[in-house]
């Protein structure tokens, strides 16, 4: 369950080659977007974490390349895909040897909201908002830039 968490947190996070790299608006959140974050909320089937277990995510964003660290350990790394002229702003998170997320995100200054679906079913469905409930599929993560 922890590295699913991490898929959808890091879904969130990627962004890449796609329909929101063309859009001026899609650009300027991926500028938005680059630098080092700490997770400060995650919430998971309508529940949320704890503070000792939010605290162990950070994710780094280094130009359309994501990582996600646990315990300051690479735990997940791909390429973000956004589609920021969708509503709600929409994200792939692309692993090189693994399944796609899907999800959205929402970026306010110093504050990025993503929520993924966990599930990597070809058929799994997008959030259609930031959060989660009990029957639901999907993980919202809350980042704070950090310097």
């Amino acid at each position: 369950m922890q590295k699913r968490l991490c898929v959808l947190l890091a879904c969130g996070l990627l962004i890449g080659a796609g329909d929101g790299q063309k859009s001026d608006q899609g650009k300027g959140d991926l500028d938005q977007m680059q630098g080092n974050w700490q997770a400060v909320a995650m919430e998971a089937k309508g529940k949320a974490k704890s503070v000792d277990d939010v605290k162990k995510f950070q994710l780094i964003v280094n130009k359309d390349a994501f990582t996600v660290k646990l315990d300051g350990a690479d735990h997940l790394s791909g390429k973000l895909v956004l589609r920021a002229d969708k509503k709600p702003k929409q994200v792939d998170l692309v692993q090189e040897t693994g399944p796609l997320y899907k999800g959205i995100y929402e970026i306010n200054g110093q504050r990025l909201k993503m929520c993924v679906c966990i599930s990597s079913d070809a058929d799994s469905e997008r959030p259609k908002d930031l959060t989660t409930k009990e029957d639901s599929e999907n993980a919202c993560i809350t980042w704070e830039r950090t310097p």
